[in-house]
């Protein structure tokens, strides 16, 4: 699973379309109001994956990714990489980029891409060429978003605390900021664990509601003699109104947060790596809006209008919950979609064929954009794993307009 890829965006929804894992190899296809393109070729190299992808209003269209060293990305050392089209989509520059953090996000902000990188925030006209803004002092940013006010970032904020000697204490922090280069830290909470636990609590993933409060969540282990405990955590509030740490579903391994028309959904993967979408007006409660079927949920989402589009990596899921190379097990050689238009009432769509979805951004003149790579199920074999495992291919774009 991979849990820090995410690409959130706060903003209200009326209509959303959710969509699994995998959109259209063929060169054109129709599915929930859209025709499906591929765009022109990304790059030559062919172990590559992409991590993000962003649009500006002026119609450029940024994009951060990796070069592997070998085919399977997390088994070497990689490259990143950054491609940059301004004839939407047909053409690519590419450049490598001087980031360090695995898993950029790149976050459009006026006339400029954003990247929160560590205790960085850096600025690029293109996702080529990058300038530091700005260094959070003491910070440790995991995900940062465009607001309609500025930006907000999450992660940890380290600082002296009691009984932690001269090593500094993970505070989980909320920052804002008007312009992405002074930023305020708001705690949302102390340390989950002291110095002498062999564990990990992290905050990497927020979103705003329409009234103004959030919804942070994030995940936690503790290591010990046996299997490493795994665990799901979430914060609602705001810095005015200060933050009550909220209990997610039972057997909630972690969860991303989007922006519903009252509230929140989220999406949720549990110990036995079944996963649905469920929807919180603050936390306090919950109600399961979609099963996903046990398809493996992965974290994009953007505003479309007032609709929503939400993708799903397709993933192999056995009854025991473990995954696995067999080609006995392969669910999926595509995306199968949730639509809702209410945010109440969902269905299920067609499938998707032939690109593994890993980010998706909205156009200045409201058309879709897909990147990723061939759906691993239709590779032969098959090789239907989760992120970790899935072989590094060259990028594909897709274009999908309304039909």
């Amino acid at each position: 699973m991979r849990t820090s890829n995410r690409t959130w965006v706060a903003g209200g929804l009326g209509a959303a379309l959710i969509l699994g894992g995998s959109i259209g190899a063929a060169a054109q296809q129709e599915l929930g109001g859209y025709t499906w393109e591929q765009l022109g070729p990304v790059t030559d190299r062919t172990r590559t994956e992409v991590i993000s992808m962003a649009t500006l209003p002026d119609g450029r269209i940024g994009m951060l990714g990796r070069e592997c060293s070998v085919d399977v990305c997390f088994e070497g050392e990689s490259t990143l990489l950054g491609w940059s089209s301004d004839d939407g989509g047909q053409s690519w520059t590419e450049s490598e980029v001087d980031l360090t953090g695995m898993f950029p996000r790149l976050v459009p902000f006026g006339d400029r891409f954003l990247v929160a990188d560590e205790d960085r925030v850096l600025a690029s006209p293109d996702a080529l060429s990058w300038e530091e803004l700005t260094k959070v002092q003491d910070a440790e940013l995991n995900d940062m978003v465009a607001t309609t006010d500025g930006l907000a970032a999450v992660g940890a904020e380290h600082r002296p605390a009691e009984g932690w000697g001269d090593e500094l204490a993970p505070y989980l922090t909320l920052w804002l900021s008007d312009d992405g280069v002074e930023w305020e830290a708001h705690e949302i909470a102390p340390p989950r664990f002291g110095p002498d636990v062999d564990g990990f609590a992290v905050a990497n993933g927020l979103a705003r509601s329409g009234d103004g409060s959030w919804l942070v969540t994030g995940s936690g282990m503790v290591f010990g003699d046996g299997p490493p405990e795994e665990f799901a955590l979430a914060w609602h509030g705001s810095p005015e109104a200060g933050w009550t740490e909220v209990t997610m579903p039972d057997g909630a391994r972690y969860g991303l947060p989007w922006a519903a028309p009252e509230g929140f959904f989220v999406t949720i993967e549990f110990d036995d790596f079944s996963t649905g979408i469920w929807r919180t007006p603050d936390g306090s409660e919950w109600t399961q809006a979609v099963d996903t079927n046990g398809i493996q949920a992965v974290q994009y989402a953007v505003p479309l209008g007032e609709a929503g589009l939400v993708g799903f990596k397709d993933a192999v899921g056995l009854p025991d919950g473990h995954m696995t190379d067999s080609a006995d097990a392969v669910q999926l050689a595509g995306a199968p979609t949730f639509i809702t238009l209410d945010g109440e009432t969902w269905t299920q769509g067609e499938l998707l064929e032939g690109i593994d979805v890993e980010s998706v951004a909205v156009t200045a003149d409201g058309n879709i954009l897909a990147a990723g790579g061939p759906a691993p199920c239709l590779q032969d074999p098959p090789s239907c794993l989760n992120s970790f495992t899935t072989e590094a291919e060259t990028p594909i774009v897709m274009l999908g307009t309304p039909s």
